[in-house]
């Protein structure tokens, strides 16, 4: 096997015609091709091993109208080992995202072979192969299914499926330690006629779980929407009945996290034309939620495009990209929630394009509190970039991942507050891609 240095010095040399910046910057941090000149077909995802030194990547490539599930492990000093999951099959892999249960890497996505025939899956690393745990039967309703790992090492993952009315029913099913998955477990069923928009989940630092989904009545012109949560009671082993988090508006990218044990903070995306305009939130505290409605972004930015929710050990931090109308800058800002205090911080300035939209922002928090986010920029230059809080929790200036070639669809994750994992693809000839990755410290 040639090694990540190697490899990443024939890729940049043929790419740029130049020298490779920043190989090396410790023992290990480094910049390189993990797969160069592939057909890509979805962005690279990343986790961070918590042995601090593998870094496991995983990301779909194309053959015609057949897709394929590749991962790759990548050690402290840049060497890779590629592997396939799931070899060519027929359709689309979507929602593919990659979590660590101690040091397995567990990969969760959804396979649309057409529209009458999903199923969810989930695979693991277990010896030295990769192995399916699940293809349980879903629907193509709902958007970004992710699963959400609990302080007990469990996951849990929610879908939807059709029930033999055609109703949707939200599920969840949860996965052992030893990497058996429960039998899915009835969160909603819709009323007829009712399609779900979005769902998400999170896990408090006591094992709590709670789920959102927002669900209106039918498809075509935006109806007015409700968001929904239920939460999952642990005595019962079974999911309680729905509560309205809010009605009557349009729920964009909602999501949940938790500020502390038996509490839950909601946000999402509303607007109408030309788009969302609005950054919305609601606490969850007491068993209820708060009636009121907080604005988190305070107006700066005349359409939001994109947010992200995340939390760790109590730690939530919230992202956004606003953008300008009839204007082709942007921003991406962020605020967090303090607990005690019951309420989001003032929004920080975390990154400004002044040619370009900022796309593709994600975000994460390590266990102590420091926060990463990535994005990249369309229709502009450079990208992708990346910024982090300090020790005092302030956002510093923005870093250009890879200043010699933009590159777009970035993923980022925390081995600590000072050794980050983050990866991207850049186009190179013939329609392929180069899924790069880069760990710094």
């Amino acid at each position: 096997m040639r090694s990540f240095l190697a490899l990443f010095v024939a890729a940049m040399l043929a790419s740029c015609g130049g020298e490779p910046a920043d190989i090396t910057e410790s023992p290990t941090a480094f910049l390189g091709v993990v797969a160069p000149s592939v057909s890509l077909a979805s962005p690279p995802r990343v986790a961070a091993s918590p042995d601090g030194n593998t870094t496991w990547l995983a990301w779909t490539e194309s053959d015609n109208a057949q897709q394929a599930l590749v991962a790759a492990r990548v050690n402290s000093v840049g060497v890779v080992d590629r592997m396939t999951v799931a070899p060519l099959a027929a359709g689309v892999l979507r929602d593919l995202q990659i979590s660590m249960i101690g040091t397995t890497p567990v990969l969760t996505w959804r396979h649309f072979r057409d529209p009458n025939d999903v199923t969810v899956n989930a695979a693991s690393f277990r010896g030295l192969d990769w192995q399916m745990e699940i293809a349980a039967v879903a629907s193509a309703q709902g958007a970004d299914v992710r699963a959400v790992t609990l302080p007990s090492g469990r996951m849990s993952l929610a879908w939807t499926r059709l029930d033999g009315a055609g109703r949707f029913e939200l599920v969840a099913a949860r996965r052992g330690l030893d990497g058996s998955w429960s039998t899915p477990a009835l969160i909603r069923t819709g009323a007829a006629g009712t399609v779900l928009l979005r769902s998400a989940q999170s896990s408090d630092g006591a094992g709590g779980l709670m789920a959102i989904w927002s669900e209106a009545p039918g498809v075509g012109a935006a109806p007015p929407e409700t968001l929904l949560s239920s939460q999952f009671d642990e005595t019962l082993d079974a999911w309680g009945a729905a509560l309205t988090v809010d009605a009557g508006q349009h729920y964009g990218e909602a999501a949940i996290s938790s500020p502390a044990d038996a509490q839950w903070v909601a946000a999402w995306l509303s607007g109408g034309a030309p788009g969302n305009n609005a950054l919305l939130s609601k606490r969850f505290t007491t068993g209820a939620w708060s009636p009121a409605t907080t604005r988190v972004d305070l107006g700066q930015d005349a359409v939001l495009n994109e947010m992200v929710l995340t939390s760790r050990n109590h730690h939530v931090h919230l992202g956004w990209i606003g953008v300008p109308v009839g204007a082709a800058t942007g921003s991406v800002r962020s605020a967090a929630f303090d607990a005690t205090a019951g309420a989001w911080s003032a929004p920080s300035l975390i990154g400004a394009t002044p040619r370009g939209f900022p796309v593709g922002l994600r975000l994460r928090v390590e266990h102590g509190g420091t926060a990463a986010a990535v994005w990249s920029v369309a229709q502009g230059d450079g990208g992708p970039f990346l910024n982090k809080t300090d020790a005092a929790g302030a956002w510093q200036a923005a870093l250009q991942l890879d200043p010699q070639t933009a590159g777009v669809g970035p993923d980022v994750e925390l081995f600590s507050s000072s050794d980050i994992a983050t990866t991207w693809y850049r186009s190179v000839a013939g329609g392929l891609a180069d899924v790069v990755v880069r760990r710094l410290r």
